[in-house]
């Protein structure tokens, strides 16, 4: 009866703190059970005869260190059966998503998984991460050295696109940022940029994909902003090569 009524955890926990008590009872015990031994032996008796006098006074000694044994066996005994519990319900689990994945990419067609896939996501993505996104925000860029609004979406679209084309064409201009970006080019930005070509020549190599910093700052007043800047900067001249 007890045995169903308590729980793993409660096991645990319980032979834990009985294995925990019964090592400071056993230091208590072999102390006193020492001085009993003491005040039956002298100087005079050989070592086997001093065994044969006080073993006795060490029984309550054993009978605790042994109950302490058992406590720490059975703790250990109960935590893995509980670990495998876990183990066993990881597997089964992972065993029936292939079950159910094997049966929608049978049954399904792909048009078909999309929307049960999209369906899924849609439910468990927190509401404010669109919001995030997708209202507009201040933005300072360093090179510009003004302020703009834009979408964090935004931003995040128009650098994938500025390092897609560095990647196919080789080069790209900070005014090409710019323009992925939708705010007003410069005249300098036309002499600024990125050359995948910095990778692979020269004592000085340059990583050959842009990476964009994205700091949030505050200034005196307390508005918000970020501040676009870039961990590889761009060089002059970067198209000829």
């Amino acid at each position: 009866m007890l045995n169903k009524i308590l729980r793993r955890k409660d096991k645990q926990f319980i032979f834990n703190f009985a294995a925990i008590l019964g090592v400071a009872c056993t230091m208590y015990s072999t102390i006193k059970d020492t001085k009993k031994a003491l005040q039956l032996i002298d100087d005079d008796m050989t070592a086997e005869e001093k065994i044969k006098n006080t073993w006795k006074c060490y029984i309550p000694s054993g009978l605790i260190a042994t109950s302490t044994v058992m406590c720490i066996v059975y703790s250990d005994y109960v935590s893995m059966n509980e670990k495998m519990s876990i183990l066993n319900a990881l597997m089964s689990s992972q065993n029936n998503y292939k079950i159910l994945k094997t049966s929608i990419d049978e049954t399904c067609d792909s048009q078909t998984k999309e929307e049960i896939m999209k369906k899924n996501i849609r439910c468990n993505i927190p509401k404010d991460i669109y919001l995030e996104r997708t209202e507009e925000k201040i933005f300072y860029e360093e090179y510009r050295g003004t302020f703009f609004k834009s979408t964090i979406d935004n931003i995040l679209k128009a650098e994938y696109m500025f390092n897609k084309q560095l990647a196919i064409v080789g080069y790209a201009s900070l005014n090409d940022l710019y323009k992925y970006i939708g705010i007003p080019e410069t005249n300098s930005g036309n002499y600024l940029g990125w050359s995948v070509y910095d990778g692979y020549y020269g004592e000085m190599t340059i990583n050959p994909w842009t990476d964009f910093t994205h700091q949030k700052m505050e200034d005196d007043s307390g508005i918000e902003y970020f501040y676009l800047g870039y961990s590889n900067q761009p060089d002059v001249n970067y198209d000829i090569f």
